[in-house]
């Protein structure tokens, strides 16, 4: 913060009247800092706090979710206002990486597939929207495109065994007198 002291000309040094006046400034002076350090900072989505995400989502039609974090809402935001730029795997791989969403991608031409994995954690549902909407906007349309979540399950079967036997029985009746 800027200290209105350190301007004092050396002819005001030790005059009491001016130094009070500076002083009682010098509030005035750090809120208006403050005032002016928030507003540059919300100019920016990567550094902007609360408010400023906030009038970003307003001013671009977003609906965050409740359980939305700021981060996750700024990634939101940064995939709205990302420039168009030509779509290559190596920039499409750095997009990911950027926006921390941690998964493995993997393509097949040949089959024209895009397959992502989510390893070690299952994905938030805000990670897999953004994911919808990175593939649904930046992958071509012949391509198709998997997720893959990880599963944890509990599954308990019950066997039973037993014997089960068939006997076959032939009755051949040779009765003597009978026609």
């Amino acid at each position: 913060m800027t200290k209105l002291m350190d301007y004092l000309p050396d002819y005001y040094q030790g005059v009491r009247e001016m130094d009070r006046l500076l002083n009682g400034e010098q509030l005035t002076l750090d809120e208006l800092e403050t005032f002016v350090r928030q507003f540059l900072s919300n100019q920016f989505v990567t550094t902007a706090d609360e408010t400023g995400v906030k009038l970003m989502e307003s001013e671009l039609s977003i609906v965050p979710n409740s359980t939305d974090t700021l981060q996750q809402r700024k990634n939101v935001i940064l995939l709205r206002l990302l420039p168009p730029a030509a779509i290559t795997w190596p920039y499409f791989k750095q997009l990911i990486q950027n926006l921390n969403i941690p998964i493995d991608l993997q393509r097949d031409v040949i089959k024209q597939t895009v397959s992502a994995m989510f390893y070690n954690r299952l994905p938030t549902s805000t990670e897999i929207k953004q994911l919808q909407y990175i593939f649904n906007t930046l992958i071509p349309a012949n391509m198709v495109t998997k997720l893959f979540t990880p599963t944890e399950t509990q599954v308990s079967f019950k066997q039973y065994y037993g014997i089960a036997t068939v006997i076959q029985v032939e009755t051949v009746v040779n009765a003597k007198g009978a026609n």
